[in-house]
């Protein structure tokens, strides 16, 4: 078995070195002078000539074929599986595509439930010793999303079972995770998919507690509550309090959710995973059927609170509420951005019961602009990838 194992390595990463001199342009300087004449160009100019016409049918053909191969064309709507959680695949949805083609995903369910943040001596205001802070930077759950680390060194209070006892909320303490390895780690996702993940910086507003972290920002924000529609945005948004975060993965925001989501007419609503519910048996219906939808934290703070950030909460008009940091009952629903250009999508039509499928084995992408060579290059890269998932032989 041990020698078939690494008979195996041996001939993918021969198929490997292979497909990258495949992908090599033609013409390199091979050391040895040509001689050139008069005679000689004229005819290579016509030899080239004609060649270039043989050609034109088969290459557009090809090229067609390339397209389909590798130009996957996703969508603003569509279905995403990357990574893992709980040892299953995440599935989430594409809620925006940049100008760069870069992908904003949303997990498609609830895959967690975890307080935002734990109480402790390390916080400055008395309010949130006792109950945790709503200063999204430095908060328990934006640590555990961006960290690859096994065992997390956390930068303030851990969310250990011990802390969350002194909080007066039911259950709490089964909800502690500061022994958990961090969401990106490899328990979850490869050191390639980690690659695709681009970090992202974006605008978290401030309570005033936290105004003198500001990078911008003259005033408190405000919620229009009074306005249409079932979320209610923030009223005064460029004017409001802010600080500019760098993430790999993050919450959404009040403002994300009701213009990338809601607006857009998608589910702004979501189900725990069938893996979260048995997790947590003694927090959910046995019959799955009957779970109802859960709410789940944004990253934007309460405007009148420190201790309080808004979540989706279904069961409320307008939908969104204040939530404590440490509440029991709230889940995460994670984002992130996905570069496409570091990945190969394996499979899949976008759609729910068969997403886009990211590659999750370390296959270097072929970079030839050659039609034929990027054709034959790309077709092995994914029957190599196939091969090593089979196998379990990605590279982590």
């Amino acid at each position: 078995m041990v020698k078939k194992f690494a008979l195996l390595v041996v001939i993918c990463s021969l198929a490997i070195l292979t497909a990258l001199a495949g992908c090599q342009q033609a013409g390199e300087d091979n050391g040895k002078p040509e001689k050139i004449n008069e005679k000689n160009e004229v005819h290579r100019e016509q030899k080239n000539g004609e060649k270039e016409n043989n050609d034109k049918e088969e290459l557009v053909d090809i090229e067609e074929t390339v397209q389909e191969e590798t130009d996957t064309k996703v969508k603003t709507g569509d279905f995403v599986q990357f990574g893992t959680y709980y040892d299953a695949p995440v599935l989430w949805r594409v809620i925006d595509i940049d100008n760069d083609g870069d992908l904003m995903l949303f997990a498609h369910k609830l895959i967690s439930r975890k307080p935002f943040d734990a109480p402790g001596d390390y916080h400055d205001e008395e309010r949130r010793k006792e109950r945790g802070s709503n200063y999204w930077k430095d908060s328990n759950i934006r640590q555990w999303l961006n960290s690859k680390e096994k065992d997390i060194d956390w930068i303030q209070n851990e969310p250990s079972e011990e802390v969350l006892q002194e909080v007066s909320v039911r259950s709490l303490s089964s909800l502690s995770y500061s022994g958990e390895s961090g969401f990106l780690s490899d328990d979850n996702f490869t050191e390639k998919e980690r690659e695709a993940i681009k970090p992202r910086e974006h605008k978290v507003l401030l309570f005033e507690t936290d105004k003198h972290k500001k990078d911008g920002g003259s005033e408190q924000h405000e919620i229009d509550f009074d306005g249409n529609g079932r979320i209610p945005p923030v009223k005064n948004f460029d004017d409001a309090y802010y600080q500019m975060v760098e993430d790999s993965v993050f919450l959404l925001s009040l403002q994300e959710l009701k213009e990338l989501v809601y607006d857009r007419g998608m589910k702004y609503r979501a189900k725990a995973t069938e893996e979260l519910v048995n997790k947590h048996p003694d927090k959910y219906p046995e019959d799955l059927d009957k779970l109802r939808y859960g709410s789940y934290y944004l990253r934007t703070p309460e405007h009148d609170s420190s201790v309080g950030v808004f979540s989706l909460r279904e069961v409320c008009e307008p939908l969104i509420l204040h939530n404590s940091v440490t509440s029991s009952i709230t889940h995460i629903r994670p984002a992130l951005k996905l570069d496409l250009s570091r990945g190969i999508i394996e499979s899949g039509s976008g759609e729910k019961d068969d997403p886009f499928v990211v590659a999750r084995c370390n296959v270097p992408p072929c970079q030839d602009t050659n039609s034929k060579r990027h054709l034959r290059c790309t077709k092995f890269a994914k029957k190599l990838c196939k091969l090593m998932l089979e196998q379990s032989l990605f590279v982590a």
